[in-house]
């Protein structure tokens, strides 16, 4: 008798209420909701966080389902529903068990009477007013707790960034009128004084003049306090590359009144920097550069940059000498030298520049006027002439982008105008202007990228301009499919000499293929022309694309397909997208 009882009492031991589930499968229903309504009630719904406890019973099961309605009522009255109504079912299934919730939420409750109040010195700031006349919830709106809380945090960081640091609320209330169904905010808001910059002290070994560091400095002592203007402050002088270490900090401690000082501890740089390069495209061939800058030559922050590169088709030397103006951050006065050896199959020619201008900078607009003279000896086809050009040169660009490296959305335009006149310095004549640009925008996996450059020239001397001044077109950046600077008016013995007029265009749209590579397909077209009836050229293939920290590896196979051989084109470049 003992053995039959004991399997009568185990078999009843295993299906009590208390048994562990640890085999089950629990399926946990909801729906009648989605967003973000769904993720709170899931996030809040007992049954679905400890449907996997490896200790849950059925009993425990139960229990949790018994209060699934509750706990659902409280994931959705932060969002205004206050009349739910749930039908729930638990039940047992051949694989386990199935809990199922419809939900009906009802009426969202509206918001009856909102009354918001701002006191203290914040009162009359434009920026506090522009919020709170633009509040993100509104009489008739239905009450949504989270926006409130969010209008809160909003309003606690706004003071903090614009120097309200005793900004408190005095009233904050939701009252909920179930009866009546509706609700009424009550917001006040001291801000209390607003707080001012005192004096700023710059501390560190410094090898520059703490007047010529000042000029980095955006605000004035007695200006009103902003975050906004001590972060320009801490980029300006990080973005100076005078310093390797900026740390910023306001003394709020140290405060006599309102008026808080400001301590700028700087780590200078190494004086000297060296560059070195190496690489291939299939415009220039093997290429390499060795660069050396003096990130400061003097205590006013003078600068002394010289590059040397070679390739295949084109050697450079280049000193640039940089003097930073009022404002060092966006303005500077330039003095440049530039010594060239140009070596195509139709052009041999070396020219030296020499040039002065200023360059400044003003939102995404740079802005730069320089006086350059150039003297440029060149043979080009069966032409071959000694230019010299003093060259007055207007140039603005635009550069708009998330990422210059890896840019999912953005822009970069440029416009020049350039000329010069043989009674002055001069032994020709010429007025240039060229606009270029390129636009990046990204849809689902991939992304377009469009191109473009259009430039004109007035010369009633052409033949005696140097290659520097003529358009060519036809290479890596250009109209693929062609030779670098392969397309162009041709002299009587079919050398390629360049023309007054460019116009070119591409089209190209990329996808992504993982996370570091991408597939393309593109088409280009243009050509240079002594004026604008001649033919464009076009070009067409598809490329490969590999994200590298220093930009995109581009390898592309383009197709001539203008010309009656359709000859194929290997083409390779290496950098950023604008």
């Amino acid at each position: 008798m003992n053995h039959p009882l004991r399997s009568i009492l185990f078999v009843l031991f295993a299906f009590a209420p208390g048994a562990v589930l640890s085999q089950s499968n629990i399926n946990v229903e909801v729906s009648g909701i989605s967003g973000e309504e769904y993720d709170n009630v899931m996030l809040l719904l007992s049954i679905e966080q400890q449907k996997n406890h490896p200790e849950l019973s059925q009993g425990r099961l139960r229990r949790l389902h018994a209060k699934a309605e509750e706990e659902i009522r409280r994931a959705l009255a932060p969002f205004g529903f206050y009349r739910v109504t749930v039908e729930s079912e638990l039940s047992e299934t051949d694989g386990g068990w199935q809990a199922s919730y419809r939900i009906e939420p009802g009426p969202p409750l509206p918001i009856g009477k909102l009354n918001v109040g701002l006191t203290g010195a914040a009162s009359d700031d434009p920026v506090f007013r522009e919020l709170l006349d633009s509040p993100p919830l509104a009489v008739g709106d239905p009450l949504n707790h989270t926006v409130y809380e969010r209008w809160k945090s909003d309003l606690q960081r706004l003071a903090d960034e614009r120097g309200y640091f005793q900004a408190s609320f005095t009233r904050h209330t939701v009252s909920v009128d179930l009866v009546a169904y509706q609700a009424t905010v009550e917001l006040e808001f001291d801000s209390g004084p607003r707080y001012l910059f005192g004096p700023v002290n710059i501390t560190g070994d410094l090898l520059l003049d703490r007047e010529f560091v000042a000029r980095y400095i955006p605000f004035s002592e007695g200006e009103p306090y902003s975050s906004a203007a001590l972060l320009r402050l801490h980029e300006g002088l990080y973005g100076s590359d005078y310093f390797s270490r900026v740390d910023v900090r306001v003394e709020r401690d140290a405060a006599e009144g309102l008026y808080m000082p400001v301590t700028v501890a700087l780590t200078m740089n190494l004086r000297t920097r060296y560059q070195f390069g190496l690489g291939y495209g299939t415009d220039t061939g093997a290429r390499g550069s060795i660069g050396m800058e003096q990130r400061y030559v003097n205590p006013r922050g003078h600068r002394l940059s010289t590059r040397l590169g070679l390739s295949e088709i084109k050697d450079t030397l280049t000193a640039n000498y940089i003097v930073p103006l009022k404002n060092p951050e966006t303005d500077r006065l330039i003095f440049r030298t530039e010594y060239s050896l140009d070596r195509t199959e139709d052009i041999d020619s070396s020219a030296l520049l020499l040039g002065a201008g200023i360059e400044r900078a003003r939102g995404y607009w740079q802005r730069s006027y320089f006086l350059n003279f150039q003297q440029e000896k060149f043979d080009i086809g069966l032409q071959s002439g000694d230019a010299r050009l003093l060259m007055p040169t207007l140039a603005w660009s635009r550069l708009s982008s998330n990422d210059v490296l890896n840019t999912v959305r953005g822009s970069r335009v440029r416009l020049e105008l350039r000329g010069a006149d043989e009674s002055i310095v001069s032994n020709t004549s010429v007025a240039q202007l060229n606009l270029s640009g390129k636009y990046i925008h990204s849809v689902g996996n991939g992304r377009f990228l469009l191109r473009s450059e259009v430039g004109t020239s007035w010369a009633p001397e052409f033949e005696q301009l140097p290659p520097s001044v003529r358009f060519f077109a036809g290479g890596d950046t250009s109209v693929r499919g062609y030779r670098y600077k392969s397309l162009g008016p041709k002299d009587s013995a079919g050398n390629v000499i360049g023309g007054k007029h460019l116009l070119v265009a591409s089209a190209e749209y990329e996808h992504r293929l993982g996370e570091k590579w991408s597939g393309a397909l593109f088409f280009d077209t243009g050509n240079a022309f002594t004026d604008y009836n001649g033919e464009l050229e076009r070009g067409a293939g598809i490329g490969l694309r590999r994200r590298l920290p220093i930009g995109w590896l581009r390898i592309d196979v383009a197709q001539a397909i203008s010309r009656e051989d359709r000859p194929w084109r290997l083409h390779l470049t290496l950098g950023p997208d604008l």
